[in-house]
Order: C-alpha cells, then structure tokens, then sequence
C-alpha cells in the first residue's frame, strides 16, 4: 500500500478522460460535440469554470475497494454524458420544441454603479443600492429587448475600461448538491478555477433549501478584509430579523 499523502495535500490516484456512452454501456466512437451558434462565440473568451466534486466514503459500503468505485463513477459520468453536454454554454431561454437539447440556458448580465454608491456608511443602504443596479440589469437580459445583443459589445469595452469587472461563476439553480451520476451526492463542490479568474463562486447551500454557498480566493490581507465585511453584513442582518 502506498504511503499516506502529507498533511494538507492528496494523492492522485487515477486519471480517465470520459465520453460519452452508447446504449448498453458502449463507448461512442468519434467526436461528439453539440454545434456553436453565433452567440456562443463569446463564451470562448472566457475561461472554463472548473469544479470540484468531494465525495465522503462510509466505512461499509465498498470503500476498501477505491480501484473499483472509481471505475463506476467513470462508467456513471460516461452514461450522463449520452444525454447531458455539461460544457455547451449556450443562450436558449425558450428551447425549440423539435430540439431534444434543452441547454443549460446561460446568459450574459452586466451591472454597474459608482464605487461610491456601494461604499457607505450601513451595510443595509449599501446593499440596497447594489440590489437596485443588479435587478434591472437582470430584468433587462432575460426580456431581451430589440437592440439588446447589438449594444452588447459596447457594454462589454465599458466594463473592461478601468480593470476587469467582478464576475459571478455558477448559480444556485445549477443544484450541484443534488447531482448523483450514481456514485451518490457530493459532500462538497468547489469551483477551483476561481483562483485564476478572480470571480465568486455560488451554489446552492448543502445543508437547507434555500441557503446560498459563495465560493472567494483572495490573497491573505484581502481575505482577512472580506471576511470581517462578511461577518458585519451577517450580524447586521442578524440584528434586522430579529427587530422585525
């Protein structure tokens, strides 16, 4: 048996590149891709988002033998990916009905306001000024407008113009708590790509319907700061439920 990793690190046991499965269990030959449409164009710009998937062994149930479940959650991902293409990021709100390829329905949204709007004395006010920059923006991609994706790249230069914009990686509705490719649900999920691309991650929380993950990688003094700003935000909405 090999040694134990060191303290803080892990040890990469197997490495396997999963395609997608044909019926009965049988790989599919060739390449298989969902075709790119002209708004996917701009996804490829962006950097991938990368996750996670920890899964806890109970002692019991087979964890002994590592070489073996391994072998069935690359079995379980290949039989996911003959329905679902988890890296297809395109726009489709309103799916063709001929089209047996729902999407995952991504879309771009861009908000802004002054620094100095959010900056302020409470954390309620500053809150509420940032909710009012982020619902109209939200309000306005989903009804898509005429004229909407042609100003989109003027948007996207202004945003760019003074440093790259603070960007949201997942959403709770991705329910990534609730995925089983029948290996059983993950005991965490962690978008490790945000270290490179400076964004937050967010998910949907583990342990109640309803609670919200985020997900930040900051050097130490940055964290240090998002933390305490974090614990204000919480005690202050704490002490607001609690006189209401």
């Amino acid at each position: 048996m090999a040694a134990p990793p060191p303290h803080g690190g892990f040890r990469v046991l197997r490495t396997e590149h999963v395609t997608p499965s044909a019926s009965g269990g049988r790989a599919l030959s060739g390449h298989h891709a969902v075709p790119l449409t002209f708004l996917d164009a701009k996804w490829l710009h962006f950097n991938p988002v990368e996750r996670v998937f920890f899964y806890r062994l109970v002692s019991g149930s087979g964890a002994d033998d590592v070489d073996g479940m391994l072998s069935k959650l690359a079995d379980s991902l290949s039989q996911a990916l003959r329905t679902f293409y988890p890296l297809a990021g395109r726009i489709r709100l309103t799916p063709g009905e001929t089209n047996r390829y729902f999407g995952n329905c991504l879309g771009p949204c861009r908000a802004s306001m002054p620094k100095n709007g959010a900056a302020i004395d409470t954390v309620t006010d500053g809150g509420l000024r940032a909710w009012c920059a982020v619902g109209p923006a939200l309000d306005q991609a989903v009804r898509r407008e005429p004229g909407y994706w042609e100003r989109w790249p003027e948007r996207i230069i202004e945003a760019c113009r003074d440093g790259a914009p603070f960007t949201v990686a997942g959403s709770p509705r991705f329910r990534v708590y609730g995925v089983d490719f029948g290996f059983g649900r993950p005991a965490k999920v962690e978008v490790v790509s945000v270290a490179k691309t400076g964004a937050m991650s967010v998910a949907g929380g583990r342990g109640c319907a309803g609670g919200i993950e985020v997900g930040i990688a900051l050097p130490p003094d940055a964290m240090d700061s998002f933390r305490r700003c974090l614990d204000n935000v919480i005690a202050c909405l704490s002490r607001q439920n609690d006189v209401i």
